[in-house]
């Protein structure tokens, strides 16, 4: 029994070593990255960040790093790809935000937005600021806070009247931040952004089928379907159409 206390507690102390060795590594690369990105070699650090993505290591001031040297490659897709990327990871964020702003000011051509329920469009804004973790963290705090009251108020004396007031405002913060959670999710893995000049949107997937609408390097787009060779999407006025998967990087 105690060897075998020896060896798991040797085993964690392994397994804790080499994770603080490839942390320190991640970082020395990191700043090796920064480095060639001062030094105004945007190739060898978008190489080098890129390589760090790769190793699974991810944080938004990677993406957010790398999005700077694809712009200054003048790489407009790769670039607001990349910031998209952060804006997940580290939303509000100022620097980020600017840029972000920024670069998708350059996009060829703009396109305005269909409109959306107010009710969705309060819900974004009250949870905007927050990544799918902290989501995560506060809805499941709130769920146990109900629960605890609820056990709190059979058990004791507490006001009934008070108790209900606050789990009925909890259960409302909660349903707000479900809907938001699970809008979010959604958009995982269905979202991508165009990394070519140009590509002709057709209304069927084939290259000889008459083009629908034109997307430009940088729009943002959301993709309803996969066909081989072929994402049928949404853009942001609500028009639909398919593209080659070539054109366009998931985010």
């Amino acid at each position: 029994m105690k060897r075998k206390f020896i060896f798991a507690v040797l085993l964690v102390m392994a397994c804790a070593s080499i994770a603080f060795a490839q942390g320190a590594d991640s970082k020395e690369a990191f700043l090796k990255a920064n480095a060639l990105y001062a030094e105004a070699k945007y190739a060898e650090a978008i190489a080098a960040y890129e390589k760090i993505i790769d190793s699974g290591i991810e944080s938004g001031n990677i993406y957010y790093n790398l999005g700077n040297a694809y712009f200054k490659k003048n790489a407009l897709g790769e670039a607001i790809l990349n910031y998209e990327r952060a804006r997940r990871l580290m939303p509000g964020d100022g620097d980020l935000e600017s840029n972000y702003s920024h670069a998708r000011s350059l996009i060829g051509r703009s396109v305005p937005e269909a409109p959306r329920k107010r009710f969705a469009r309060f819900i974004d804004g009250r949870f905007r600021y927050l990544t799918l973790n902290n989501m995560a963290i506060l809805l499941s705090a709130l769920y146990i806070s109900i629960v605890l009251i609820l056990i709190i108020n059979i058990y004791t004396r507490v006001s009934r009247r008070q108790s209900a007031f606050i789990v009925v405002l909890l259960l409302l913060v909660l349903v707000a931040g479900a809907f938001s959670f699970r809008e979010r999710v959604a958009l995982i893995s269905n979202e991508g952004i165009l990394i070519t000049n140009e590509a002709d949107a057709r209304f069927e997937p084939f290259d000889r089928a008459t083009t629908h609408f034109t997307l430009y390097e940088g729009m943002k787009v959301r993709v309803i379907e996969r066909k081989e060779g072929w994402y049928k999407i949404k853009r942001a006025d609500g028009k639909i159409g398919w593209i080659r998967k070539a054109a366009l990087n998931i985010i």
